[in-house]
């Protein structure tokens, strides 16, 4: 059984990412979502640290494109429990990286100006925020269904 974008995962590209606790780094990101979990990774950081170092630090994938890399990740699972085990694995199960939705203080949708900006909370005072631009309302109606 072949998992179905939309309904099973989502998946989107260049998404915008801030965490609470390091205020001055805006990271570039790819995201995996299913209705459980967020997956989150890193691509390019703009703000306190170098490019260079970020670049080597999340090469995740050894030089292939992170796109290209979670579609056969995909492709090789079955179910969804299978594709959130590989990408538990890979993210070394790091919780700034994995987000189990159920198991979050707070998970929420904000919207302003048409924009919906996701917050979900991994500790005390702690929380990460994701703008995926121009799909966002998308993403939030996924993970509501």
């Amino acid at each position: 059984m072949s998992l179905v974008p939309l309904k099973d995962y989502v998946t989107y590209q260049n998404v915008h990412f801030t965490d609470r606790l390091q205020p001055l780094e805006h990271f570039k990101v790819d995201i995996l979502a299913t209705k459980k979990c967020v997956f989150i990774f890193p691509k390019e950081l703009r703000g306190a640290y170098v490019f260079i170092q970020v670049l080597s630090e999340y090469d995740i994938f050894e030089g292939t494109p992170v796109q290209e890399a979670s579609d056969k990740i995909i492709k090789k699972s079955n179910t969804v429990e299978e594709l959130e085990e590989s990408l538990k694995k890979l993210l070394n199960n790091n919780e700034k990286y994995v987000h189990i939705l159920k198991d979050k203080r707070m998970c929420k949708f904000g919207s302003f100006l048409g924009k919906h900006t996701m917050s979900i909370s991994y500790g005390k005072n702690a929380f990460v925020s994701l703008l995926v631009n121009g799909k966002s309302k998308e993403f939030r109606n996924f993970l509501e269904m």
